[in-house]
């Protein structure tokens, strides 16, 4: 079978060892920009390092899987007659440890994806329904990971159990290929789900085109993130058809395939929740000026009273229908005089 350049040991240790190291420094930045403009850190930081733990622990598998010819080396020679053991060890240590990852993939990715969600209410939770809304989908993420955490633990009759099985039997178990495509392409809805919901409130203020193009584009920098959550998907369905295919069955290739694009998702996951932070960090601004602004074109009051200001500013009132009203406000002192 053709090995692609991804189920090749050199790249996959790379993207173990890179990719974490590239969101424990990205996380860090993160956190020293809070700090440096004293803000406060909220729920969608530290989400973040748990995030970047599991990811880091992800990455540690696939070099301790590359050092025990588990990923990106074809199998070793060997009959049905006269097994070796040393082929038993290196198709049985892939499985095992692509059975771990799983276990940590839906958590590091619900930490993810509820940073970008916590992210959003930092900037937009002035109205009661944008805030129900983001915090149902939070709710949703949460029973998401549980979900496909417990399919995983629990397929096979219990996996924990099943994977120690010989491995004429551990091949077996195709009923955990499917959560694993199942899991891939319900993050990838999700994903799409919460990199759009900020893009409708934006094109409904009363800004221009150059500055909604500007705050669009900010949010959409975690668009990466459903970049690498629709290439895991494509090639987790690929890893499907090659398990079932006799003609492809070289087990530590295969599940290279598979653990190598968790690798890149988490990671790109955890960098694309930083970009906003850290490309204003960059240029010595802070996303806080950019959060201070956004919030108070999104200052709506659920119930339609509005306070007054020194100032004409614009004021978002989400009625009940869930329709955003942009209004100007007069100043106070207009209004008394009026």
């Amino acid at each position: 079978m053709k090995q692609h350049y991804y189920q090749t040991p050199g790249h996959v240790i790379t993207a173990g060892v890179i990719l974490s190291l590239v969101d424990i420094i990205a996380v860090a930045l993160r956190f020293i920009a809070r700090k440096k403009g004293r803000q406060e850190l909220k729920t969608d930081d530290w989400l973040l390092l748990p995030a970047t733990l599991l990811t880091a622990g992800v990455g540690s598998c696939l070099v301790f899987g590359v050092s025990k010819e588990a990923f990106g080396y074809p199998e070793y020679s060997t009959s049905i007659e006269n097994p070796s053991q040393n082929a038993i060890y290196q198709m049985s240590t892939p499985i095992k440890l692509e059975w771990s990852i799983s276990l940590l993939l839906p958590v590091a990715l619900a930490c993810t994806k509820a940073s970008f969600l916590f992210f959003y209410k930092r900037i937009f939770a002035t109205g009661i329904q944008v805030n129900r809304l983001l915090m149902g989908l939070v709710s949703f993420v949460v029973m998401w990971a549980i979900a496909f955490f417990l399919a995983t633990l629990l397929c096979c009759k219990v996996m924990v159990v099943f994977i120690w099985k010989p491995i004429s039997e551990m091949s077996q178990c195709l009923f955990f290929l499917q959560v694993l495509v199942a899991f891939c392409a319900t993050g990838f809805l999700i994903d799409l789900i919460i990199i759009s919901i900020p893009i409708p409130l934006i094109w409904r203020l009363k800004l221009s085109t150059e500055q909604k193009l500007a705050s669009s584009g900010a949010f959409l920098l975690g668009a990466v993130t459903l970049a690498a959550g629709l290439a895991r998907l494509i090639e987790s369905v690929g890893f499907l058809g090659q398990a079932n295919d006799p003609k492809n069955d070289n087990i530590p290739v295969n599940i290279t395939l598979y653990v190598y694009w968790g690798m890149v998702e988490c990671s790109v996951g955890v960098f694309a929740a930083c970009l906003p932070t850290l490309q204003l960090f960059f240029r010595r601004m802070t996303w806080e000026r950019l959060a201070s602004r956004t919030r108070s074109l999104f200052s709506a009051q659920s119930s339609g009273i509005y306070h007054t200001d020194s100032r004409i500013r614009n004021a978002i009132h989400i009625d009940q229908t869930s329709h955003v009203i942009v209004n100007e406000k007069k100043s106070a002192s207009t209004m008394s005089t009026s």
